[in-house]
């Protein structure tokens, strides 16, 4: 038997997320995946893998999890606490852990961390993605979240692998405050007034949120309340319900829907929403679509690219 994780205490809210599940909108299912998921490929990265590998998703508290052979594992995330046997560890760097050990996470900063092991979590994959579709309830471990006694197969792990550490820039942060740039939605030309309060105000992350979305709180817009013809739902549209507070829809949302979408966050505030906690504030600053279209291209170039966001440990 090859490499196995065994779930002691399974944390908040802890599943096996990878970049989610495309192609089956049509019929109803989520492409969901990881919230956060520049984290997901940084923890990718140290551990050796491509960055879109199955990994653990941690949500506020992580898991107490045991290794039953040598494993080569990295957490990322947004100041979480990582124990090896009890031992406080570093947390976004490669950890090399022996036969038999603990690793747990009982606290972190930020709303989400990563948990990668060299090889990969080798459930079986549904419709194309290990993740977990909690509201359809497939992948994953039977489409669950993890409980105390679930045993993880791990795949076999790359050829090779260097002990690595995420370059200072490209740490994830806790934020007490955002401001995330969004371009123009489907409903763009009817909302002009309601974007303009949009951007003059300071919300804060409800604890209502979830994987689906971030609900937020603060002053309601005003304006007309028309519902859509329902249409599908792209990651970061900013939906407008009937009582004027946005949501931003995060990678577990629905397919799709009939409110209105004041526009689209860009991808690198989506990664930064994936951190907030209830009670951040966030703001939203409106960006050309050629201007925001280019700054998200640089962007995901520098994410997609592991040489410029890890560095070797000294």
């Amino acid at each position: 038997m090859g490499l196995t994780l065994d779930v002691i205490e399974p944390g908040f809210l802890t599943s096996v997320q990878d970049m989610g599940r495309r192609g089956f909108q049509h019929l109803g299912f989520s492409v969901g995946g990881a919230v956060d998921a520049r984290s997901l490929a940084f923890a990718n990265y140290l551990a050796g893998n491509p960055p879109g590998w199955a990994a653990l998703e941690l949500t506020v508290r992580g898991p107490r999890v045991r290794f039953r052979g040598r494993a080569v594992v990295a957490v990322v995330g947004a100041g979480p606490v990582v124990l090896a046997n009890g031992v406080v560890v570093p947390a976004n760097r490669t950890l090399v852990l022996e036969p038999g050990s603990e690793l747990a996470v009982p606290s972190m900063r930020g709303a989400r961390s990563y948990l990668a092991v060299a090889g990969g979590v080798a459930v079986p994959e549904a419709l194309g993605s290990r993740s977990t579709d909690l509201v359809a309830g497939i992948g994953g471990v039977a489409g669950r979240s993890l409980k105390a006694g679930d045993v993880l197969a791990i795949g076999e792990p790359p050829a090779a692998f260097g002990v690595r550490k995420l370059r200072p820039a490209f740490e994830p942060v806790a934020p007490d405050r955002l401001q995330v740039q969004f371009g123009a939605g489907p409903q763009h030309d009817r909302l002009a007034r309601e974007r303009m309060q949009l951007v003059g105000e300071i919300f804060e992350v409800s604890s209502q949120s979830d994987r689906m979305g971030i609900r937020l709180g603060g002053r309601a817009i005003s304006g007309e309340r028309q519902q859509v013809l329902s249409e599908g739902q792209p990651a970061g549209a900013i939906q407008l319900p009937a009582g004027g507070l946005p949501i931003v829809l995060l990678a577990g949302r629905q397919t799709v829907g009939g409110y209105p979408k004041l526009g689209v966050v860009a991808p690198r505030g989506l990664a930064d929403l994936g951190q907030a906690l209830p009670g951040v504030q966030v703001s939203f600053e409106f960006v050309d679509l050629p201007e925001l279209e280019s700054a998200t291209r640089r962007w995901l170039h520098t994410v997609a690219t592991p040489s410029l966001v890890t560095e070797p440990c000294s």
